[in-house]
Protein backbone atom coordinates (compact mmCIF):
# COMPACT_ATOMS: atom_id res chain seq x y z
CA UNK A 1 0.00 0.00 0.00
CA UNK A 2 1.40 3.22 -1.06
CA UNK A 3 2.10 6.29 1.79
CA UNK A 4 0.29 9.58 1.50
CA UNK A 5 0.78 12.95 1.88
CA UNK A 6 -1.88 15.58 2.80
CA UNK A 7 -2.36 19.47 3.00
CA UNK A 8 -3.86 20.46 6.17
CA UNK A 9 -6.05 23.46 7.16
CA UNK A 10 -2.93 25.50 7.23
CA UNK A 11 -1.95 24.66 3.91
CA UNK A 12 1.02 22.66 5.49
CA UNK A 13 2.25 19.70 4.00
CA UNK A 14 1.84 16.66 6.52
CA UNK A 15 2.39 12.98 5.94
CA UNK A 16 3.68 10.54 4.87
CA UNK A 17 1.19 8.71 7.09
CA UNK A 18 -0.36 5.43 5.81
CA UNK A 19 -3.76 3.36 4.60
CA UNK A 20 -5.13 2.89 8.01
CA UNK A 21 -3.61 6.49 9.35
CA UNK A 22 -5.38 8.23 6.70
CA UNK A 23 -8.95 6.94 7.48
CA UNK A 24 -8.32 7.31 11.16
CA UNK A 25 -7.68 11.66 10.00
CA UNK A 26 -11.04 10.90 7.81
CA UNK A 27 -12.94 9.48 11.19
CA UNK A 28 -11.73 12.65 12.81
CA UNK A 29 -12.20 15.13 10.24
CA UNK A 30 -9.18 16.41 10.13
CA UNK A 31 -8.97 15.03 6.71
CA UNK A 32 -11.86 16.42 4.49
CA UNK A 33 -13.24 14.67 1.33
CA UNK A 34 -11.30 17.99 -0.89
CA UNK A 35 -8.02 17.92 1.00
CA UNK A 36 -5.65 17.56 -1.69
CA UNK A 37 -3.50 13.83 -1.36
CA UNK A 38 -0.16 12.86 -3.03
CA UNK A 39 1.32 9.30 -2.76
CA UNK A 40 5.18 8.67 -2.46
CA UNK A 41 5.42 7.58 -5.88
CA UNK A 42 4.05 10.78 -6.60
CA UNK A 43 0.67 10.18 -7.75
CA UNK A 44 -1.98 13.06 -6.69
CA UNK A 45 -5.73 13.38 -6.19
CA UNK A 46 -8.10 14.54 -3.60
CA UNK A 47 -9.31 12.46 -0.59
CA UNK A 48 -12.91 11.95 -1.72
CA UNK A 49 -11.28 9.30 -4.39
CA UNK A 50 -9.97 7.02 -1.92
CA UNK A 51 -12.54 4.26 -2.25
CA UNK A 52 -14.11 4.12 1.12
CA UNK A 53 -12.34 6.24 3.01
CA UNK A 54 -16.04 8.68 2.68
CA UNK A 55 -19.67 7.61 2.61
CA UNK A 56 -21.97 9.38 0.02
CA UNK A 57 -23.33 11.39 2.72
CA UNK A 58 -20.23 12.76 3.87
CA UNK A 59 -19.23 14.27 0.48
CA UNK A 60 -22.38 14.05 -1.71
CA UNK A 61 -20.01 11.77 -4.23
CA UNK A 62 -17.84 9.58 -4.13
CA UNK A 63 -16.07 10.92 -7.23
CA UNK A 64 -13.38 8.84 -9.80
CA UNK A 65 -11.31 6.82 -7.80
CA UNK A 66 -7.91 7.33 -7.03
CA UNK A 67 -5.76 6.14 -10.19
CA UNK A 68 -2.16 6.78 -11.86
CA UNK A 69 -2.91 9.78 -14.34
CA UNK A 70 -1.56 8.56 -17.90
CA UNK A 71 0.27 11.25 -20.32
CA UNK A 72 1.08 10.23 -23.83
CA UNK A 73 4.05 11.54 -26.37
CA UNK A 74 2.64 14.27 -28.41
CA UNK A 75 5.25 13.30 -31.37
CA UNK A 76 4.28 9.45 -31.27
CA UNK A 77 1.43 9.15 -28.96
CA UNK A 78 2.84 5.94 -26.84
CA UNK A 79 2.43 6.63 -23.06
CA UNK A 80 5.17 8.11 -21.11
CA UNK A 81 5.63 9.09 -17.47
CA UNK A 82 4.48 11.91 -16.32
CA UNK A 83 8.11 13.63 -16.06
CA UNK A 84 9.65 11.93 -18.77
CA UNK A 85 12.45 14.16 -20.42
CA UNK A 86 12.16 12.05 -23.50
CA UNK A 87 9.97 9.70 -25.00
CA UNK A 88 11.72 6.29 -24.93
CA UNK A 89 9.41 5.02 -28.02
CA UNK A 90 10.86 7.84 -30.56
CA UNK A 91 12.99 9.65 -28.67
CA UNK A 92 11.50 13.03 -29.26
CA UNK A 93 10.74 15.71 -26.55
CA UNK A 94 7.34 14.10 -24.92
CA UNK A 95 5.42 18.05 -24.93
CA UNK A 96 6.77 19.97 -27.91
CA UNK A 97 4.96 18.51 -30.65
CA UNK A 98 1.11 18.62 -31.68
CA UNK A 99 0.47 15.25 -33.32
CA UNK A 100 -1.39 13.79 -30.76
CA UNK A 101 -3.12 15.01 -27.33
CA UNK A 102 -1.06 14.20 -24.37
CA UNK A 103 -3.74 13.08 -22.16
CA UNK A 104 -5.46 10.79 -24.34
CA UNK A 105 -3.28 9.80 -27.02
CA UNK A 106 -5.28 10.40 -30.07
CA UNK A 107 -3.79 11.38 -33.26
CA UNK A 108 -5.06 15.31 -33.56
CA UNK A 109 -4.88 17.60 -36.74
CA UNK A 110 -2.04 20.17 -35.86
CA UNK A 111 -3.98 22.83 -35.91
CA UNK A 112 -6.53 21.94 -33.65
CA UNK A 113 -6.11 24.15 -30.40
CA UNK A 114 -8.41 21.42 -28.25
CA UNK A 115 -8.70 17.81 -28.28
CA UNK A 116 -12.19 16.81 -30.17
CA UNK A 117 -11.44 13.54 -28.43
CA UNK A 118 -11.18 14.47 -24.30
CA UNK A 119 -11.56 18.16 -24.90
CA UNK A 120 -8.43 18.37 -23.63
CA UNK A 121 -9.10 18.89 -20.13
CA UNK A 122 -6.66 20.73 -17.58
CA UNK A 123 -6.18 19.90 -14.01
CA UNK A 124 -4.62 22.67 -11.28
CA UNK A 125 -1.33 20.31 -10.29
CA UNK A 126 -1.99 21.45 -6.89
CA UNK A 127 -5.63 21.49 -5.57
CA UNK A 128 -6.36 19.33 -8.83
CA UNK A 129 -9.65 21.45 -9.79
CA UNK A 130 -10.52 21.26 -13.26
CA UNK A 131 -9.46 24.09 -15.67
CA UNK A 132 -10.04 25.25 -18.83
CA UNK A 133 -7.09 25.68 -21.93
CA UNK A 134 -6.71 29.30 -21.55
CA UNK A 135 -6.54 29.37 -17.84
CA UNK A 136 -3.30 30.02 -16.19
CA UNK A 137 -4.81 30.42 -13.29
CA UNK A 138 -6.60 28.50 -11.00
CA UNK A 139 -9.62 30.08 -9.81
CA UNK A 140 -10.01 27.14 -6.68
CA UNK A 141 -6.91 27.99 -4.93
CA UNK A 142 -5.10 31.24 -6.91
CA UNK A 143 -1.81 29.30 -7.90
CA UNK A 144 -0.20 30.03 -11.23
CA UNK A 145 -1.12 26.45 -13.21
CA UNK A 146 0.93 24.94 -16.44
CA UNK A 147 -0.76 22.82 -18.18
CA UNK A 148 1.74 20.42 -20.55
CA UNK A 149 4.28 20.85 -17.84
CA UNK A 150 8.16 22.55 -18.21
CA UNK A 151 9.67 22.95 -21.75
CA UNK A 152 12.67 20.64 -22.10
CA UNK A 153 14.45 23.03 -24.04
CA UNK A 154 13.47 25.91 -21.43
CA UNK A 155 15.27 23.20 -18.73
CA UNK A 156 18.18 22.90 -20.95
CA UNK A 157 18.83 26.89 -21.16
CA UNK A 158 17.90 27.45 -17.83
CA UNK A 159 20.50 24.58 -16.86
CA UNK A 160 23.36 25.98 -18.89
CA UNK A 161 22.84 29.52 -18.01
CA UNK A 162 23.22 28.29 -13.83
CA UNK A 163 26.41 27.01 -14.39
CA UNK A 164 27.62 29.45 -17.08
CA UNK A 165 26.77 32.05 -14.26
CA UNK A 166 28.24 30.09 -11.37
CA UNK A 167 31.54 29.31 -13.38
CA UNK A 168 31.81 33.34 -14.32
CA UNK A 169 31.40 33.92 -10.58
CA UNK A 170 34.03 32.16 -9.30
CA UNK A 171 36.30 33.12 -11.96
CA UNK A 172 35.49 36.57 -10.53
CA UNK A 173 36.26 35.90 -7.48
CA UNK A 174 39.52 34.40 -8.02
CA UNK A 175 40.55 37.12 -10.01
CA UNK A 176 39.51 39.47 -7.65
CA UNK A 177 41.42 38.47 -4.62
CA UNK A 178 45.18 39.81 -5.45
CA UNK A 179 43.25 42.59 -7.65
CA UNK A 180 41.94 43.74 -3.87
CA UNK A 181 44.97 42.40 -1.35
CA UNK A 182 47.57 44.21 -3.61
CA UNK A 183 46.41 47.79 -4.19
CA UNK A 184 45.23 47.94 -0.59
CA UNK A 185 48.77 46.79 0.89
CA UNK A 186 50.54 48.84 -1.38
CA UNK A 187 47.69 51.88 0.20
CA UNK A 188 49.56 51.23 3.17
CA UNK A 189 53.15 51.95 2.32
CA UNK A 190 51.52 54.69 -0.13
CA UNK A 191 48.59 56.61 1.26
CA UNK A 192 47.52 58.84 -1.35
CA UNK A 193 46.27 55.33 -3.08
CA UNK A 194 43.65 54.63 -0.65
CA UNK A 195 40.99 56.20 -2.81
CA UNK A 196 42.47 53.88 -5.71
CA UNK A 197 42.11 50.81 -3.63
CA UNK A 198 38.74 51.05 -2.38
CA UNK A 199 37.45 52.13 -5.74
CA UNK A 200 39.46 48.34 -6.79
CA UNK A 201 37.94 46.76 -4.30
CA UNK A 202 34.14 47.81 -4.21
CA UNK A 203 34.70 47.36 -7.90
CA UNK A 204 35.15 43.65 -7.45
CA UNK A 205 32.81 43.44 -5.04
CA UNK A 206 30.22 44.84 -7.15
CA UNK A 207 31.03 42.48 -10.09
CA UNK A 208 31.00 39.49 -8.02
CA UNK A 209 27.69 40.41 -6.60
CA UNK A 210 26.50 41.11 -9.93
CA UNK A 211 27.04 37.96 -11.27
CA UNK A 212 25.59 35.99 -7.82
CA UNK A 213 22.07 38.23 -8.16
CA UNK A 214 21.70 36.55 -12.03
CA UNK A 215 22.71 33.16 -10.73
CA UNK A 216 19.96 33.25 -7.80
CA UNK A 217 17.35 34.75 -10.53
CA UNK A 218 16.05 32.12 -11.88
CA UNK A 219 16.34 30.12 -8.53
CA UNK A 220 14.10 31.52 -7.49
CA UNK A 221 11.91 31.28 -10.31
CA UNK A 222 11.49 27.73 -9.65
CA UNK A 223 10.10 27.36 -6.01
CA UNK A 224 6.45 26.77 -5.63
CA UNK A 225 4.54 29.72 -5.83
CA UNK A 226 2.96 28.20 -1.70
CA UNK A 227 6.53 28.10 -0.48
CA UNK A 228 8.30 31.33 -2.10
CA UNK A 229 8.95 34.46 0.14
CA UNK A 230 9.71 36.74 -2.79
CA UNK A 231 8.99 37.74 -6.59
CA UNK A 232 12.30 36.94 -8.32
CA UNK A 233 12.91 40.51 -9.24
CA UNK A 234 11.88 41.80 -5.92
CA UNK A 235 15.05 39.44 -4.82
CA UNK A 236 17.12 41.00 -7.15
CA UNK A 237 15.98 45.03 -7.45
CA UNK A 238 15.93 45.04 -3.31
CA UNK A 239 19.38 44.28 -3.01
CA UNK A 240 20.47 47.89 -4.95
CA UNK A 241 18.65 49.77 -2.40
CA UNK A 242 21.10 51.51 -0.16
CA UNK A 243 20.85 50.49 3.32
CA UNK A 244 17.61 48.38 3.08
CA UNK A 245 20.22 45.73 1.19
CA UNK A 246 22.04 45.29 4.30
CA UNK A 247 18.52 43.76 5.47
CA UNK A 248 17.31 42.54 2.26
CA UNK A 249 20.52 40.37 1.44
CA UNK A 250 19.49 38.03 3.95
CA UNK A 251 15.97 37.55 2.55
CA UNK A 252 17.55 37.48 -1.15
CA UNK A 253 20.21 34.51 -0.62
CA UNK A 254 19.95 32.89 2.72
CA UNK A 255 15.95 32.98 2.48
CA UNK A 256 16.07 31.36 -0.91
CA UNK A 257 18.40 28.19 0.71
CA UNK A 258 15.54 27.75 3.36
CA UNK A 259 12.63 28.55 0.78
CA UNK A 260 14.93 25.22 -1.70
CA UNK A 261 15.79 23.30 0.92
CA UNK A 262 11.72 23.18 1.86
CA UNK A 263 11.08 22.83 -1.64
CA UNK A 264 13.59 19.93 -1.65
CA UNK A 265 12.28 18.08 1.14
CA UNK A 266 8.21 18.33 0.01
CA UNK A 267 9.50 16.38 -3.36
CA UNK A 268 11.33 13.74 -1.19
CA UNK A 269 14.87 14.85 -2.65
CA UNK A 270 17.52 14.10 -0.04
CA UNK A 271 19.86 17.39 -1.12
CA UNK A 272 20.15 20.19 1.44
CA UNK A 273 21.77 23.84 0.28
CA UNK A 274 24.21 25.06 3.10
CA UNK A 275 21.54 27.80 4.90
CA UNK A 276 24.44 28.11 7.56
CA UNK A 277 26.69 29.42 4.41
CA UNK A 278 23.94 31.82 3.70
CA UNK A 279 24.13 33.48 6.75
CA UNK A 280 28.10 33.41 7.12
CA UNK A 281 27.78 34.82 3.55
CA UNK A 282 25.69 37.29 3.77
CA UNK A 283 27.62 38.87 7.33
CA UNK A 284 31.02 38.90 4.77
CA UNK A 285 29.62 40.71 2.08
CA UNK A 286 28.76 43.44 4.36
CA UNK A 287 32.23 43.36 6.39
CA UNK A 288 33.83 43.13 3.00
CA UNK A 289 32.21 46.77 2.38
CA UNK A 290 34.60 48.20 5.51
CA UNK A 291 37.82 49.51 4.48
CA UNK A 292 40.97 47.69 5.10
CA UNK A 293 38.90 44.71 7.18
CA UNK A 294 37.53 43.43 4.39
CA UNK A 295 40.49 43.39 2.18
CA UNK A 296 42.05 41.54 4.64
CA UNK A 297 38.93 38.46 5.21
CA UNK A 298 38.09 38.94 1.46
CA UNK A 299 40.15 35.19 0.63
CA UNK A 300 37.35 33.96 3.14
CA UNK A 301 34.63 36.18 1.38
CA UNK A 302 35.61 34.09 -1.23
CA UNK A 303 35.71 30.42 -0.62
CA UNK A 304 32.29 30.78 1.52
CA UNK A 305 30.57 32.33 -1.60
CA UNK A 306 31.75 29.71 -4.09
CA UNK A 307 30.84 26.52 -2.08
CA UNK A 308 27.44 28.58 -0.40
CA UNK A 309 26.25 29.80 -4.56
CA UNK A 310 27.49 25.97 -5.96
CA UNK A 311 25.16 24.28 -3.33
CA UNK A 312 22.25 26.97 -4.44
CA UNK A 313 23.13 25.81 -8.39
CA UNK A 314 23.29 22.19 -7.46
CA UNK A 315 20.18 22.51 -5.74
CA UNK A 316 18.31 24.38 -8.62
CA UNK A 317 19.38 21.99 -11.64
CA UNK A 318 18.10 19.03 -9.14
CA UNK A 319 14.65 20.86 -9.37
CA UNK A 320 14.70 21.34 -12.57
CA UNK A 321 15.64 18.09 -13.48
CA UNK A 322 13.10 17.10 -11.36
CA UNK A 323 10.27 19.20 -13.08
CA UNK A 324 10.89 17.97 -16.83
Amino acid sequence: MPNYFYTDTNGQRQGPINDQQLRELAAQKRIQPDTPLETDTGHRGVARQIPGLFTLIQTGQTGPPFTVKKWFCTNCGKPISEHAAACMSCGASPIGHKKFCRHCGIQRNPRQSICVSCGDKKHCRYCHAELNSEQIICTKCGRTVDHTGPDSSNINDTIKSLNTNFRTYWICAVIGFPSVIFPSLISLLIPPLVPFALFVKYLVLIVTLTFACKLIYPAWKIIPQDIVRTTPWKAIIFCLIPLYNFFWIFVAFKGLSEDMNKTLERYGIQCKVKEGLGAVYCILSLVCFIPIVGSLIYIIYAIVSIIFLNSIKNGAIILLERNR
